[in-house]
């Protein structure tokens, strides 16, 4: 988790084009943690955090200007 928060300060101290970019490949890795806790059968709830930081990921790296 904290090299998680180290690249998100990363992304926002190189500036606006990279914090983007760093929302639409963590876009990825948010979707196979979903994908992989749905194949496992795993309790639903396991995906609330994961699905609420898909979104936001969404709409900072595809729909924010």
């Amino acid at each position: 988790m904290m090299g998680w928060m180290v690249g998100k300060l990363a992304a926002l101290r190189a500036g606006p084009e990279a914090t983007r970019t760093y929302c639409q490949l963590n876009t990825l890795v948010l979707a196979m943690w979903i994908v992989t806790n749905y194949v496992e059968k795993k309790d639903p709830t396991t995906s609330i955090l994961p699905a609420v930081l898909f979104g936001a990921y969404l709409y900072a790296g595809f729909v924010e200007e």
